[in-house]
C-alpha cells in the first residue's frame, strides 16, 4: 500500500489513510509542498523598545517547477502587511537531475554493492540545497551521496541541528565508499597507483 503511495501521492493525499501516512514523516511531507522556515530574526536589542524596523530571513524551498512570481505575489498576500517587503537573498538554483548512464553511477554502484551487500542502489529527492547545478553548469557530472550508515531518524535529528554528528565507524565507511568510488573509476587500481 505504501509504496502505492509514493507512486502517486496525488491520489494518496485523496485517502484519509494514504494522506495520514504520507504527512506522518517531516521528510515525506516536506517533498509535498512548499516549505518556509524562518530562520533568522532581527528586531530591537532591547525587551522594552519597540524597533522601527525588523526583519526574518526565511529559507523558501519550492517544488520543482513552482511559479515564483505568483508565489512571492500569495507570500505577501499571507504576510498581510502593506509595509512589508520581500528581498530576495539569493537566486534560485536550477533544477537538476545527473544522468545514470555514467561510468561514475557505474562506480558508485559497484562499490555500494560491494560493501553493502543487497543494499539497492537509487536516486532521491531532497528537500536540501545542492551546488550540484552549479557544477552541473560548469559540465561537470555529480551526484549527492551520503556516504553514512545512519539511522534513518537519527539523520532526519541531526541536520544542521544542535545534535548533528557521525560516528567514527561513518567515517570510516565513509573513507572505504569513495576510496572505492575512485578505484572503480581508474579500472581497479588503487588509490596509490597499486593493483
Amino acid at each position: 500500500m505504501q509504496r502505492r503511495w509514493m507512486e502517486n501521492p496525488a491520489a494518496a493525499l485523496r485517502s484519509k489513510r494514504g494522506r495520514a501516512w504520507l504527512l506522518s514523516d517531516p521528510e515525506r511531507n516536506a517533498l509535498l509542498r512548499n516549505t518556509i522556515s524562518p530562520t533568522v530574526l532581527v528586531g530591537s536589542n532591547k525587551t522594552n523598545t519597540i524597533p522601527d524596523e525588523a526583519s526574518a530571513e526565511l529559507d523558501i524551498r519550492l517544488l520543482p517547477g513552482e511559479d515564483t512570481v505568483a508565489f512571492r505575489r500569495e507570500l505577501l498576500r499571507v504576510i498581510a502587511d502593506t509595509g512589508a517587503t520581500l528581498t530576495p537573498l539569493g537566486h534560485m538554483a536550477p533544477s537538476f537531475s545527473a544522468p545514470l548512464d555514467t561510468e561514475m553511477a557505474r562506480a558508485i554502484e559497484r562499490t555500494a554493492a560491494r560493501l553493502v551487500p543487497g543494499a539497492p542502489f537509487a536516486t532521491t529527492v531532497s528537500t536540501g540545497a545542492t551546488d550540484r547545478p552549479y557544477y552541473a553548469g560548469a559540465g561537470l557530472i555529480c551526484y549527492g551521496v551520503d556516504p553514512f550508515l545512519v539511522e534513518r531518524e537519527d539523520a532526519q535529528r541531526g541536520v544542521h541541528g544542535t545534535d548533528e554528528r557521525v560516528s567514527v565507524e561513518n567515517l570510516g565507511f565513509g573513507l572505504r565508499l569513495y576510496t572505492g568510488v575512485i578505484q572503480e573509476m581508474q579500472g581497479g587500481m588503487s588509490v596509490n597507483g597499486e593493483q
